[in-house]
């Protein structure tokens, strides 16, 4: 399985996007949409999935992945983490296209963040902190593989938090916390039954715990696919 780094993969996506002419928005619906499959596959009792985005693309992924899955008639909870600035105009785009029957948070401040954290703990005592088999799950799509040094703010008290209820996790690129180079710790992560990315494995993902990572290579033939159609 190949690995590269984040400036690596990062030059990837702009190939695709400047010299290929594929638009960021459909890399990221294909992105999603492998992680929405994912959890579809293996974990079919997840009637529950919350999403934790941030507001970069990376969350812009998790808001693709929730669209499908409610498509699928599974409950979806996002809480967007936008902590009171801009989202990128991918995941603006992204945001605007869930329905309305999705159940969107948006925290901005300390006091809504306090108020999602108990949503999320009163909902996590009624399914069970430790469901069998997956019955609630989250997607991790809070930050992507260009993060380095420690982490601070209330994405920090997020994870903690989803970290502390233990169910099943599928990040988006990586899980939040995890350094993209080295797969250091950068003081709160959630640990991830699959890591899902575009096309190849990062050198954070592979010497993070990981044990989905063969799984990558087949979700970039399906996009690719999906690509060229």
């Amino acid at each position: 399985m190949k690995v590269v780094t984040p400036e690596v993969m990062r030059g990837v996506d702009s190939r695709a996007i400047d010299d290929m002419g594929i638009p960021g928005l459909t890399l990221m619906e294909n992105a999603g949409r492998s992680v929405a499959e994912w959890v579809l596959d293996y974990l079919p009792k997840a009637d529950l999935i919350v999403v934790l985005a941030g507001r970069g693309n990376n969350g812009g992924d998790g808001l693709v992945a929730a669209r499908y899955l409610n498509e699928h008639g599974r409950e979806v909870w996002v809480l967007l983490l936008r902590d009171g600035k801009d989202l990128t105009p991918d995941c603006r785009a992204n945001l605007e296209k869930i329905p309305e029957n999705i159940d969107v948070t948006i925290i901005d401040n300390d006091k809504q963040l306090g108020d999602a954290i108990r949503r999320l703990n009163e909902r996590a005592e009624r399914v069970g902190t430790t469901p069998v088999e997956g019955e609630a799950a989250f997607i991790d799509a809070l930050l992507g593989t260009g993060v380095s040094g420690p982490i601070r703010g209330p994405i920090v008290d997020l994870l903690h938090a989803a970290h502390g209820i233990g169910w099943p996790t599928v990040a988006c690129d990586i899980p939040s916390g995890i350094d993209g180079r080295d797969g250091g710790y950068l003081g709160a992560a959630i640990p991830a039954r699959a890591s899902l990315r575009v096309a190849v494995a990062g050198a954070g993902v592979a010497q993070h715990q990981c044990p989905h990572a063969l799984r990558l290579r087949q979700v970039v033939r399906q996009r690719h696919v999906a690509t060229e159609r």
